[in-house]
């Protein structure tokens, strides 16, 4: 007899990032984590990132001239640049991610972190779409 046991299906939509705000622009590294995973099964997940995208240019006057301004590809962890263009309206990381359960079942997603323009109580990001790879000088 053979038993086939069904893979337990994973969901991505539900995912966030923490911290989810960059604070202060300091252009240090800080280290952020995606959680919010659904698995209905408990198994171990094994998250991988897949990308960082941001909205605006690495090199943009104003950004401090550091670059590059993302690591952890290919990690379970991405590690952002705490810093935005002072030309701008604040700078929007996007993180791709992928999934995977022990069962086989995975999905992929995406979440954002926002570095505010000034350090306003409630300061926001204008999010312009992710447009230029964070890990490569443009």
């Amino acid at each position: 007899t053979v038993l086939t046991v069904g893979s337990t299906p994973l969901d991505c939509s539900g995912a966030f990032v923490n911290p989810s705000s960059l604070q202060p622009p300091n252009h240090k590294y800080v280290n952020v984590n995606i959680a919010g995973i659904t698995n209905l099964g408990n198994e171990p997940i094994t998250l991988t990132v897949t990308g960082v995208l941001q909205d605006e240019r690495t090199d943009d006057l104003g950004s401090g001239d550091t670059c590059p301004d993302a690591t952890g590809i290919g990690t379970s962890q991405a590690s952002l640049r705490a810093e935005r263009s002072g030309r701008q309206d604040g700078r929007v990381y996007h993180i791709f991610f992928e999934a995977k359960n022990s069962r086989g079942s995975q999905c992929e997603g995406k979440v954002t972190v926002c570095v505010p323009h000034d350090n306003r109580p409630g300061a926001t990001c204008v999010d312009q779409g992710a447009l230029f790879d964070s890990t490569r000088c443009q």
